[in-house]
């Protein structure tokens, strides 16, 4: 068994060469990816670029299978296939609105174009570019309370031409969610809409976008797709970002960026994302991870490499530790890699990953004789993790 690997990437603009991407088992393309191109376009185009790029990605890396942005909350102007909804009276039930208290200094109707929209809206991560003729450029949200939108949103925004739909599309990130203050990476939501912070109409919307969730990700799998979404299950604690913090949120809803519980338990340890703690909590997090009723083994499984202690991934600091840890503790379906790390195309790509170890031979242990030393034997290489020392090692066979 080669050790599978996986990255979040995302260019500016377009490379002159994907042979690259032959080394990685999963290449997941954001939806700022060539936005030095698309940008520039008239109107722009994000989500035609992604296919775009999927395809090249996949001519280049047919081994390797390539996933595409989307976004079930916020609905971006950028996006052709959102934008001509937007535009389109006929579909404006499927947006939450301006609420009549909104500022308008702070989240403005119109933009300096005369482009005006009762349509809550927020600038975009990247400002300006054309939007077409009818609506201000900006990010809007989805109201998942209309069962028409999750149609829509099944069978165009995900399997149609510029999702699943393409060939050259394996699967899907999903980015953002609704907890139960409202959704993240939405600014002045509450101010622009009117709604009330914990609001029954917040935990509607909460309830409706999740059942949409659902039904995507079931009819996505139907199709032979995947989403980054079904990855560490029930594992992750997760930070607002403009929402409710969550611990443990149900399975499918949020996206992880690979520093998961030790177990689907809140008062298991969290993996460290630095250094010094990823040492410090060596032993505390194998503890449980190896124990046998961890859901770790049992579930698609992330494990993203250790950053340095000022909070930089590169050059990684533990990639031995980093591989030891993932291969003492993962099941079958499992991926060494990267989460978000904002706008890159350029990862450190450690040669342990390109290892055979082989089959599982059993389970992780604690050394009977040595604590804080964890062993597991594949039919390749005999793993192991000395927390004491935070020495890792995998010895061929």
């Amino acid at each position: 068994m080669c050790i599978r690997d996986r990255i979040q990437t995302c260019a500016s603009s377009a490379s002159s060469s994907l042979d690259y991407l032959r080394e990685w088992g999963v290449v997941s393309y954001d939806w700022s990816n060539l936005n030095a191109i698309w940008h520039a376009d008239h109107p722009m185009d994000s989500d035609q670029k992604l296919v775009d790029q999927a395809s090249r990605a996949a001519a280049a890396a047919p081994d390797t299978q390539i996933w595409i942005y989307r976004n079930l909350v916020i609905a971006y102007a950028e996006f052709n296939i959102v934008r001509e909804l937007l535009e389109d009276p006929a579909y404006q039930g499927w947006f939450l609105k301006f609420g009549k208290s909104n500022n308008e200094s702070i989240t403005p109707r119109c933009d300096g174009a005369g482009h005006c929209t009762d349509l809550f809206h927020t600038p975009s991560q990247r400002p300006g570019g054309d939007c077409g003729r009818v609506v201000p450029c900006g990010w809007y949200v989805f109201d998942h309370r209309n069962t028409s939108l999750r149609t829509w949103m099944i069978e165009s925004y995900m399997l149609g031409r510029l999702g699943l739909g393409n060939a050259s599309v394996s699967g899907f990130y999903l980015d953002d969610w609704w907890t139960l203050d409202g959704p993240t990476e939405v600014n002045n939501f509450f101010e622009g809409t009117g709604l009330g912070h914990y609001s029954a109409e917040i935990k509607d919307l909460y309830e409706s976008w999740k059942e949409t969730a659902w039904e995507v990700q079931a009819r996505v799998a139907a199709a032979g797709g995947y989403t980054w979404s079904n990855i560490n299950c029930m594992l992750d604690r997760k930070p607002g970002y403009g929402g409710a913090t969550e611990d443990c949120p149900p399975c499918g809803l949020t996206k992880t960026e690979g520093y998961p519980h030790a177990d689907a338990l809140a008062n298991t340890p969290v993996k460290q994302q630095k250094l010094t703690d990823a040492r410090n909590q060596c032993a505390d997090w194998l503890r449980v991870a190896c124990q046998s009723e961890s859901v770790i083994p049992r579930i698609p499984f992330l494990l993203s490499f250790t950053r340095n202690d000022n909070g930089s991934q590169f050059p990684l600091p533990s990639p031995m530790e980093d591989v030891a840890t993932f291969l003492l503790v993962r099941g079958p379906y499992a991926w060494m890699g990267y989460g978000w790390l904002g706008c890159i195309d350029t990862y450190e790509r450690p040669g342990v990953l390109g290892l055979d170890v082989g089959e599982p031979l059993g389970g992780c242990y604690e050394d009977p004789a040595v604590a804080g030393v964890f062993r597991r034997n594949w039919s390749k290489a005999n793993v192991s993790l000395d927390c004491n020392h935070y020495v890792g090692s995998i010895t061929p066979v």
